[in-house]
């Protein structure tokens, strides 16, 4: 005996999903001297663009390409979510990877995005401390989204859809922080700072010693504090 079973299915409606977009753009910091002490020389490095504790020219993709602490740009961005309003640090910088990493061959360089988001009452109690110029180790700690990586040339489209989908994954519950100490030194007001990476290398490399940082004026890193 052959029986069927009849179940009612109502056709679903195809809807494309919308995407966050940012209300408010900073202007990028485009040059920040990274500042590394070599352990075997005893001596500090300094690099354009980069945290090396060796000299590197500017096309040497290669090591460039080695450390994420290396930016072509940085800035900031609010947007909003379920009516909240949300802040986005994110930078482009110079990537790479081994095309056999088992051998180390055949370097292939590329270009890569990482970003992190805040809410409203982290990022001001950053900024805060920050035009406080107290000296003292700030660190923007968050688990409302991780650092992402999108290989290959900036795509802005793409980098929002992966901000939608962060912000609306209650799974992430990784820490990751921008870090920086704010001071005047010699007369002179500075920051010194991280880019976006998990918590454990700001507070070791910023926190704990500093040791591994970029440089930059206080009114260039100004001004990528954003209302």
């Amino acid at each position: 005996m052959l029986f069927l079973a009849v179940a009612p299915i109502h056709a679903q409606e195809r809807s494309d999903k919308v995407n966050v977009s940012f209300i408010k753009k900073s202007e990028p910091i485009t040059k920040a001297t990274g500042y590394m002490q070599n352990e075997a020389s005893g001596k500090w490095v300094q690099n354009e663009n980069l945290i090396k504790d060796i000299e590197v020219a500017p096309k040497d993709s290669f090591n460039r390409g080695f450390t994420a602490q290396n930016l072509i740009w940085f800035r900031t961005a609010t947007l909003q979510y379920n009516s909240k309003k949300y802040y986005a640090f994110y930078y482009y910088y110079h990537s790479g990877q081994y095309k056999y990493p088992e051998t180390k061959v055949d370097w292939m360089q590329f270009h890569a995005t990482r970003f992190l988001i805040a809410d409203q009452d982290q990022y001001n109690t950053f900024k805060k401390a920050v035009m406080d110029k107290k000296g003292e180790f700030i660190k923007l700690s968050t688990i409302i989204a991780s650092v992402f990586e999108i290989e290959g040339d900036y795509d802005e489209p793409k980098l929002l859809g992966l901000m939608t989908k962060a912000l609306g994954d209650d799974k992430l519950f990784n820490d990751y922080c921008v870090g920086a100490i704010s001071q005047t030194l010699n007369g002179k007001s500075m920051v010194r700072f991280r880019l976006p990476e998990d918590c454990y290398f700001t507070q070791l490399n910023l926190g704990d010693k500093q040791a591994r940082y970029f440089e930059i004026s206080f009114d260039e890193f100004k001004k990528i504090l954003i209302d």
